[in-house]
């Protein structure tokens, strides 16, 4: 039991163990041999006293039975033609398999210190280096108040729609980029050119000859000096030795993301969005629940960052950045995630964000931040600051608005 066997790791002498369970729970102790023996006179008992090979026979048995039990079955739904619900199926439990059968191992941390005390000389090597033990998110007072993303962490990412979610994904990118992280940015809704293009845009703030390159000029094929441009890709390709990944393959499920962080083993995983992720049924608040522990799993497996991006409900509708409770989904989604951030665009170039959850600390944090695709920016800045420009962008429609148009 200290190492985590339980019943249903059993299929045979099912109801024995889970006997031993509800005795050992109910009184703390183990049995003597003559109250079990009463319970099952046919046992056979023998004297052992090496519990950590028969422990690791009781999950391989377990592995085989769960295996090919879904091996039976994947070959029955093919034959009936059910593909797609094979695949769902069998993304969801090969991982729940690999689970039980003790992936994530079990550590004395009082007698085997040695490998938590790498992980603080490696935290104090990351602190002394960037200022930053985590990956550093590109907004100061998220990275002050989190200490940055760390391994294992799934953090979640919501706001209604055009409220800079997918913007804000891309900043962290391109923070974790620029600090000499491996990325992969999963876009399940854009297509891996604007992902590119929009990255492209905030890094060109930290790179190059000072030239900000549009997100829309670059997708519209307007108004952008290729000659700067190419420079520019060829001065990133040459400085920088870190990878930084995107696909767009649509409607990926927990197996396509594993199988992504194995061949590309970023630091920081993005996920935009969760909702279009493929799941093993229609996608309600129990599919996403399992399809959450999946992601909170399989960053805790791999040693990286998952962030993913999630919508709000209609609660959310507001002149304030939502409450986690304001998350659709919000007890599936909220019970896995270390980090929720929620995002309310109060003008055209300025975003307020809170930190609605942070498992590790206090939430519910605020900070304002510049949005602004013509110079590349998206930062935190003062409420000042943000004052001023909300001010100047009332003054810009109310411009635009008067010429018809005709002007910015």
């Amino acid at each position: 039991m200290k190492n985590n066997i339980t019943h249903d790791l059993f299929h045979l002498c099912q109801d024995e163990w889970k006997w031993l369970e509800t005795y050992y729970k109910k009184f703390r102790k183990t049995p003597t041999k003559a109250a079990y023996i009463n319970n099952f006179p046919d046992f056979r008992i023998k004297a052992v006293d090496d519990t950590e090979l028969y422990v690791e026979e009781v999950r391989r048995a377990h592995g085989r039975h769960e295996l090919t039990s879904l091996i039976r079955d994947a070959a029955d739904g093919i034959a009936d033609g059910d593909i797609d619900s094979v695949m769902a199926r069998m993304q969801s439990e090969v991982l729940a398999i690999g689970t039980a059968m003790g992936v994530v191992k079990d550590v004395d941390v009082i007698q085997d210190w040695s490998d938590i005390y790498d992980s603080a000389v490696t935290r104090q090597k990351n602190f002394k280096k960037g200022g930053l033990a985590g990956i550093p998110t590109g907004f100061s007072s998220l990275d002050s108040m989190t200490g940055g993303l760390q391994p294992g962490q799934l953090w979640v990412v919501a706001a209604r729609l055009s409220e800079g979610k997918s913007w804000f994904l891309n900043q962290m990118a391109t923070s974790a980029v620029l600090a000499g992280h491996n990325v992969h940015f999963a876009a399940l809704e854009m297509q891996r050119d604007e992902v590119t293009f929009r990255i492209h845009n905030l890094m060109s703030k930290h790179m190059g000859d000072g030239a900000i390159f549009e997100a829309q000029g670059l997708t519209h094929g307007k108004d952008v000096d290729l000659k700067k441009y190419k420079a520019f890709l060829q001065g990133m390709s040459k400085s920088m030795t870190n990878k930084l990944t995107v696909s767009d393959v649509r409607g990926i499920g927990i197996g396509e993301i594993i199988s992504q962080i194995e061949r590309h083993q970023p630091r920081l995983y993005i996920l935009d969005y969760l909702t279009l992720a493929k799941m093993a049924n229609d996608g309600g608040w129990k599919d996403i629940g399992n399809f959450t522990k999946q992601l909170k799993d399989a960053a805790g497996r791999y040693g990286c960052t998952i962030v993913a991006a999630a919508q709000l409900n209609r609660e959310g509708v507001g002149k304030e950045p939502a409450s986690a409770d304001a998350l659709a989904e919000s007890d599936s989604i909220g019970q896995d995630a270390d980090a929720i951030i929620t995002l309310k665009k109060k003008s055209n170039r300025v975003i307020k964000a809170r930190l609605a959850k942070l498992r590790s600390g206090q939430g519910g944090y605020m900070w304002w931040n510049k949005f602004d695709t013509t110079s590349g920016d998206f930062h935190e800045i003062t409420l000042d600051q943000a004052e001023d420009l909300m001010a100047k962008d009332v003054e810009r429609a109310h411009a635009l608005e008067a010429s018809g148009g005709k002007t910015a």
